[in-house]
This record gives C-alpha cells, structure tokens and sequence, in this order.
C-alpha cells in the first residue's frame, strides 16, 4: 500500500511538472525612478507616464515639474549610439500632457502642453465668474506654449452652462493677472 500510494505522488507530480509552461519575461531595467512609472520611445519621440506625489502637481506648472524631475542630457546619454538631431518627449498624466522638443544639445526649442478639467488659478476664476453671473463651469482645457523654455501662450477655454443654454470663454491667463483683482469673487 505505501508503494502505490509514493508511486501515485511521484507520477502526479512529475505531471504536474510538466503542465508548467515556460515564461519568458521582458528584460527588467535596474534603475528607480518613482516619478516616471514607463517611459516608451519610438525613434527619436519618448513618452513618460507621470507618478504625481499629490493629486494635481503636475498640472499645476508642468514645466517645472519636468525641469525639477526630468534631465534631458541623461536621456541623451543613453541613446549614444543613435544620431538625432532633436528629441521630442511627451509627459503624460492623467488629465493631460506636456510635449517637450529638445535640440541635440538638451536646449528646450519648444514646449506645448494641454490640461483638460484642472483647477483654474484665483485670478482667472474670479474674472470668469465676474464677467459670467449666473453662468457655470462645465468643463476646461488650459493650453499653454513656447520657445526656448519660455511660456508665449497661456489660456483657458472654458465652457460655461446657464440652464439649457451653453457658451465657450476664451481666457488669456497673463491678463487675468494683469488685472490685480482683490478680494471675493
């Protein structure tokens, strides 16, 4: 009796061995970066996924974040062997995305970034909700764009509801500051 019963546990698991497929794996990177969770490329255009520390810090200044997370001549350094002449690098969270083109230097040639459904800023709030009484915020987008790291463009295209009725602003942040609004809106 103890024989069948060893010779039953040898035979099943010598197939249960045997069931066992082989897994082959993707090749594991060994450096940690808990900001960007994957980065792909494909030519000379790299895309980051964004692991923002807080909701909304990435798009709050998205050029700052990528300035303060982000060094350019590393990615550089690691595509040696490729000859390009620029890299474009697109920074992706989940409410929108920074686009980055970078000389073959690491100099910032030019930037484009649009945010859908962020939080607007005192100033620009206050102006929408003072020149629109009675109108409500549906939905955003913040697009802003530059050369050489410097913001040229910056606005909110805002849709406003009002019952059945709807409408679309157009806000230039620069002059929502320039107004030096003061108190409640």
């Amino acid at each position: 009796m103890k024989t069948l019963v060893i010779f039953l546990f040898l035979g099943f698991s010598a197939l249960i061995t045997n069931a066992q497929g082989v897994i082959e794996l993707n090749e594991a990177r060994v450096d940690y970066n808990p900001v960007f969770t994957q980065v792909t490329h494909k030519g000379n255009t790299f895309t980051a996924q964004i692991k923002e520390s807080y909701l909304g810090q990435f798009e709050k200044d998205p050029m700052a974040f990528m300035k303060e997370n982000f060094n350019v001549n590393q990615l550089i350094a690691q595509t040696n062997n490729k000859d390009f002449d620029a890299y474009i690098v697109s920074f992706r969270s989940r409410k929108g995305e920074l686009k980055v083109n970078y000389d073959k230097e690491g100099n910032i040639v030019n930037a484009y970034q649009r945010f859908k459904n962020v939080s607007l800023p005192q100033a620009v709030a206050q102006q929408l909700f003072r020149e629109n009484k009675g109108w409500s915020m549906v939905k955003n987008v913040h697009v802003a764009f530059g050369r050489n790291g410097e913001v040229d463009k910056d606005f909110y295209r805002i849709t406003m509801e009002n019952g059945k009725d709807r409408k679309k602003v157009k806000l230039d942040t620069k002059e929502a500051r320039e107004l030096g609004v003061a108190g409640n809106f």
